[in-house]
């Protein structure tokens, strides 16, 4: 995350390792910087800030490098937690929203990177007018709020309609990101690929669901 551009071959293919949703998992965080990717605490469906603040702390004491930190564009901590941050967080991930309260959280996180999570090429546009750093695109294939398009499609319009750089996020294995590096994407996330990694604090219960999961058990539900 020091330096954000389209790839050349002699780069680094980087990656975004982001704990699940409403479950503030600094174990995955903390692994996944270590590893040499950006640990991202993602608070979605989080509305407690200090539980937020309190894995923030957790995770500056056991690691000495910044962090980045994802919220929902309507967050209704995200505001007030932004104006607290210290350099232990230089990255903030926004999940798309009204171009007036994007704007005014992005104005907030400066001058940290700010990267938007978009499902469409439509919130890339809005994202290249904010002025934000880059982009994620996130594909039907990953969980939450998707858009239509495949990660790979909507990471290839992107590429070519944005002039930002381009992260991939959903259905993320070793043979797609492979993809993604030749499609141009200068990283992927990586968020339920670790669910059942060692790090992951994931209840018991779940995991062992988890465990017996073959792939064919999501389903999409449209917004109406």
């Amino acid at each position: 995350m020091d330096s954000i551009g389209k790839h050349t071959k002699s780069e680094p293919f980087g990656f975004l390792v982001y704990n699940a949703p409403g479950l503030l998992d600094t174990g995955l965080v903390i692994a996944g910087a270590r590893c040499g990717a950006t640990g991202v605490l993602n608070c979605e469906n989080i509305t407690d800030a200090e539980a937020v603040r309190s894995a923030i702390a957790r995770i500056g004491k056991l690691l000495r490098r910044p962090i980045g930190i994802k919220f929902e564009a309507d967050s209704t901590i995200g505001e007030e937690l932004l104006g607290e941050l210290g350099s232990d967080v230089d990255c903030v991930i926004f999940t798309a929203g009204s171009p007036d309260r994007l704007k005014k959280m992005v104005d907030v996180a400066r001058p940290r990177k700010i990267l938007l999570e978009v499902t469409s090429a439509e919130q890339g546009a809005a994202g290249v007018a904010l002025g934000v750093d880059g982009l994620i695109a996130k594909g039907h294939e990953a969980g939450g709020v998707v858009g239509e398009e495949t990660t790979l499609v909507l990471l290839q319009r992107l590429i070519s309609e944005c002039a930002l750089p381009v992260w991939a996020h959903g259905g993320i294995g070793l043979h797609s990101a492979a993809a993604c590096y030749v499609a141009g994407a200068v990283g992927a996330v990586l968020d339920g690929q670790l669910l059942l990694a060692a790090e992951s604090s994931l209840p018991s219960k779940v995991r062992k669901f988890v465990e017996r999961m073959e792939g064919d058990e999501t389903i999409c539900l449209g917004l109406e």
